[in-house]
């Protein structure tokens, strides 16, 4: 009986593996549509490559990359990683910190000296550190070598209005890179300091007065003075991007005199940069991303806002948009103009952070292959993160590789991913596994029982064996 209800049990859960386990397969390239080859001549067991993908293998390959494989030339699957190309700044020496080498004040200026660090590259860029707030200064800057003949490199002011409006420069933008070792400051007050408060620093724009009026004029309190050696650059270290370019826009008004721009991208981006014709300007711009284009299936994703306007002596514009967005076929982009003339948008460019393919050589190959286009892969997991990662790819001693022409697989079929169960579908086997199931312990418990004689019968049988025990010892 037990082995009855062995068996039972065995083909419910036969029946379940049937419905859910789906046996693993080897790869080949017929299995993709797209391949590049990277030549890896000499290849050495072990030995660790990288490879940038570019704009090229992103617009083909599926979100993150999830059906993107390496094979080598034995169609052996090749564990890999892939990373941003971004490096710290202690490993690129662009961003220095000046030291104070002497300061004098006098009652409407100030003088501050400051020396670079020995060992340097030419800089272009020039920011003060201060904390203070609602001021204007008018700041002349000097080169030296000798802190003897000093060479003026730039004048313009320093400001700040953020009691009315988000609005600040502490920045020198040079005109070209120097490399001078000392660099001199004259911060001169932008009106004569009476001592009291009562004074105005104006800004004004379209109407809008952002004036700053019963302010004291203070003496700037500088934390730092740094220098970088290109507009690029920041602190936090130096990031690579990939671009893509679209000219060819297509430029449509909804009914509400909204700019309507829809882009068949299949990228992700990290930052979008417009080419707005010049003219000055403020509007918030809406984004939104879909996969078919379809006219309800757009979905929202975020705004921003693009500006060209004259603030006071300098015009303040900005024409990018920062965001990190996936990997999505079309994206749209609505300008509001509400009754202004619509914009004229030259051309729109996405930036995406480079993205580098790491892997080993498990053992020596000629060739080995980026391939992608199967919709029906799922993003591999591999324990080569665990020793390559984003905190230190930059350490490793690694082969740089160049990939080839991206090939097309014409006897590539393509496979449909599988589709989640339906929640009718995944309910209905349930219960014909529980059915089975209930059925093969009632099936056992039938026979156990019926194998237990009742009660009845054991008195019967226990009075027999009674009376043939008396009758054999009454027969001695």
């Amino acid at each position: 009986m037990i082995k009855k209800f062995n068996l039972s049990v065995q083909l419910a859960i036969l029946l379940v593996i049937a419905f859910f386990y789906a046996p693993a397969f080897a790869f080949g390239l017929n299995d993709f549509l797209y391949s590049v080859e990277l030549v890896t001549p000499g290849s050495a067991a072990n030995q660790i490559y990288m490879a940038p993908l570019g704009v090229e293998i992103a617009e083909r390959a599926g979100a993150d990359f999830a059906d993107l494989r390496i094979l080598n030339s034995d169609s052996l699957e090749v564990p890999f990683v892939i990373l941003n190309d971004f490096t710290p700044p202690e490993y690129i020496h662009n961003f220095y910190s000046m030291k104070v080498v002497d300061y004098s004040d006098g009652t409407d200026s100030a003088v501050l000296v400051m020396q670079m660090p020995a060992k340097r590259n030419p800089v272009e860029i020039i920011e003060l550190d201060t904390n203070n707030r609602d001021f204007k200064k008018q700041v002349s800057v000097y080169g030296s070598g000798d802190k003897v003949e000093w060479q003026k490199i730039i004048e313009e002011p320093v400001f700040d209005f953020s009691s009315q409006v988000n609005y600040r420069k502490v920045e020198f933008r040079l005109e070209r890179k120097y490399d001078f070792e000392y660099y001199k400051f004259v911060i001169n007050n932008c009106a004569p300091n009476s001592g009291a408060s009562g004074q105005s620093i104006k800004l004004k724009y379209d109407g809008l007065d952002f004036s700053v009026d019963n302010f004291k004029e203070e003496k700037l309190k500088i934390n730092g003075v740094y220098a970088k050696t290109a507009y690029n650059v920041k602190k936090d270290g130096t990031t690579v991007y990939d671009e893509k370019i679209f000219d060819n826009l297509n430029i449509t008004s909804d009914k509400n005199n909204n700019s309507v721009i829809d882009i068949e991208a299949g990228l992700y981006f990290d930052r979008v940069i417009f080419d707005i014709a010049p003219a000055f300007y403020r509007r918030n711009i809406k984004v939104y991303y879909s996969e078919s284009a379809a006219a309800d299936s757009f979905k929202y994703m975020a705004e921003f806002a693009v500006y060209n306007i004259p603030l006071d002596e300098y015009k303040n514009s900005r024409s990018d948009f920062w965001y990190s967005s996936p990997k999505h076929r079309f994206f749209r982009f609505v300008i509001e103009n509400k009754n202004s003339q619509p914009l004229i948008v030259n051309k729109i460019k996405f930036a995406m952070v480079r993205k580098n393919l790491f892997f080993t050589a498990s053992s020596p190959s000629a060739s080995h292959y980026i391939c992608m286009g199967n919709a029906a892969l799922k993003k591999p997991d591999y324990d080569i993160t665990s020793f390559i990662n984003q905190g230190n790819w930059y350490k490793l001693n690694y082969k740089t590789l160049a990939h080839g022409p991206l090939s097309l697989n014409a006897a590539y079929k393509e496979k449909m991913p599988p589709q989640p169960m339906r929640p009718e579908v995944e309910k209905a086997l349930l219960s014909v596994i529980m059915i089975i199931v209930i059925a093969a312990l009632g099936y056992w418990l039938f026979n156990l029982i019926s194998g237990v004689p009742s009660s009845g019968e054991r008195g019967g049988n226990d009075e027999e064996n009674r009376g043939d025990k008396d009758g054999g010892d009454k027969k001695e």
